[in-house]
């Protein structure tokens, strides 16, 4: 039995989308990406997809990802609230699999990265940043609504570029819908339009706002505003130290995690590489939009070692790339009491041996925060680490190990 949406059904989704974001038209001719915009695409991803039957129906708990149930279809994957489409089904992300099907812009998968610049860059097309981001535009318009984009780059190459909306609803509430971008060998790669029927406060609106304007710093050469000095370590905090809960986040469990489990969670790979290490055992990376993922291959099993994000993927605790320092630390156990030399600090523990916490910082502050933990598990004990990563106090990517 076919599962297509009837005329009523998928403009009854139109409708709830739309109420999610509101067309107001502050962005349009701004050169910022616009609700309008955002809205008439989803429009048209509705009634194309309301012309097909989905790829995988019926759709069951195995298609249950961190975005939602996914919807596979020809031209796009699509992500519901529930497994069954009906006039109650809320639409909560889109991820574009076809490379002939147009976006927002008629930005198409395989373009070059060159035309993410042109529509989005024109502020700062030289990619000035902080060495790991950089601010793109910046529009607050606050209390009604806010506009921001920024790109990830290394070298001056363009890796990643996200657009974000924030526009006020009736109950104070803000939309928190965009469009991420990731850019491969100078070629968009993968285009994900997130937050559909996502909204935050005005407190996180402006926390947003200010970690565009951190990265903008770096283009007018103003030192951005440290809020955690290279003392760091000295804070006391009484959360709980990194540990086996910290490995259970968004759907993902690290420590039974399986390429086949990423390809429910996340899609097909990108892109993988199978290499042979200095003590003969096999290693396969998989690839995708801001998540690499290795594991040291045996004859009985694959086993995951490294879960290295620097997209949007939310991690332990909800650990976000572009989180400043100051709101990552507070996070986790600081004793207070840990020693400090050549740029160390010892937050919990004694800095060497699990359970334990570090801090990394120089003069312009902290550049990274390691938490390690021996964890228990079926095969024996496992040495696990979180490493947090920072530029101008900015995360800019997190990694799960073991060793």
């Amino acid at each position: 039995m076919k599962t297509r949406l009837t005329k009523k059904s998928w403009m009854i989704m139109i409708i709830c989308v739309l109420c999610c974001l509101p067309v107001v038209g502050m962005a349009d001719g701004a050169g910022a990406l616009s609700e309008s915009e955002l809205n008439t695409w989803v429009t048209q991803i509705l009634r194309e997809s309301a012309e097909e039957t989905p790829l995988n129906a019926p759709v069951g708990e195995e298609a249950l990802t961190e975005d939602g149930y996914a919807f596979l279809y020809s031209f796009a994957t699509l992500y519901y609230d529930k497994p069954v489409l009906d006039e109650a089904s809320v639409l909560k992300a889109v991820v574009v699999t076809d490379e002939g099907f147009p976006t927002v812009r008629g930005i198409r998968l395989g373009d070059d990265a060159s035309v993410l610049m042109d529509c989005y860059g024109w502020q700062n097309s030289m990619l000035i940043g902080n060495g790991a981001f950089a601010a793109l535009y910046e529009m607050d318009r606050l209390p009604e609504a806010a506009y921001w984009s920024w790109a990830g780059y290394e070298n001056e190459k363009l890796l990643s570029l996200q657009c974000a909306i924030h526009v006020r609803l009736e109950n104070d509430r803000y939309t928190d819908a965009g469009i991420n971008y990731a850019v491969e060998n100078g070629k968009i790669s993968a285009i994900r339009v997130y937050g559909l029927d996502a909204t935050i406060s005005v407190d996180e609106v402006k926390k947003n706002l200010v970690a565009v304007e951190s990265v903008a710093a770096a283009i007018s050469g103003d030192e951005p505003e440290k809020e955690i000095a290279s003392q760091g370590y000295l804070i006391q905090n009484d959360a709980a130290p990194f540990g086996a809960n910290d490995l259970l986040f968004g759907g993902v469990n690290y420590l039974n995690m399986t390429e086949q489990t990423a390809q429910t969670l996340f899609g097909k790979a990108l892109s993988e590489e199978k290499v042979q290490d200095d003590t003969g055992a096999w290693l396969l990376t998989t690839k995708r939009e801001g998540l690499s993922l290795s594991y040291t291959l045996s004859d009985e099993s694959a086993v995951l070692e490294t879960f290295s994000v620097t997209g949007q993927l939310k991690g332990p605790r909800g650990v976000q790339t572009g989180m400043k320092a100051d709101e990552v630390i507070q996070l986790f156990r600081t004793d207070g009491t840990g020693a400090v030399a050549d740029g160390v600090g010892i937050l919990y523990g004694d800095g060497a041996n699990a359970p334990t916490g570090v801090m990394e910082s120089d003069s312009d502050g902290i550049t990274a925060l390691r938490y390690t933990a021996m964890i228990q598990t079926t095969s024996g004990d496992r040495m696990i680490t979180l490493h947090l990563s920072f530029t101008s106090g900015l995360l800019n990517e997190w990694m799960l190990y073991s060793w």
